[in-house]
């Protein structure tokens, strides 16, 4: 098999569960370590071992600050520190959600209003005075 675009890398690696990601790794660095540094290569780009592991870990840390977020939502909360709060109140709606994507905007989790009307629907949708 030919891993020759990262798009198909990572599908390999969303498929794979995180006990198949850490095996995944030790494989790659043992590769590594024998020498195989690159792993396919066309005209475009040389995939590295270093690459790939790159991919496994990021998207990993992805999905865990993703499922962090998605456990805050649940519980009405945010894992975005108050002291990042300042763009979302600025640009997200309560109704449309974030502007940014964050499952636990908190403005989208109606911690806190929004300040300025939407960007889709024009309006402030000031829940807390309603």
């Amino acid at each position: 098999m030919s891993l020759g675009y990262d798009s198909q890398i990572n599908s390999l690696i969303y498929k794979m569960s995180l006990t198949q990601r850490d095996r995944f790794i030790i494989f790659l660095e043992e590769l590594k370590n024998e020498g195989l540094l690159i792993i396919s290569e066309n005209h475009r780009r040389k995939i590295t071992t270093d690459d790939v592991i790159k991919s496994v870990n990021s998207i990993t840390k992805y999905e865990i600050l993703r499922a962090l977020a998605d456990k805050a939502v649940e519980n009405g909360e945010t894992t975005i520190p108050i002291e990042d709060w300042g763009v979302h109140i600025t640009h997200c709606c309560s109704s449309h959600g974030c502007k940014y994507g964050d499952a636990d905007c908190p403005v989208a989790t109606k911690l806190v209003a929004q300040k300025y009307p939407c960007e889709d629907c024009g309006e402030i949708n000031d829940w807390l005075t309603d």
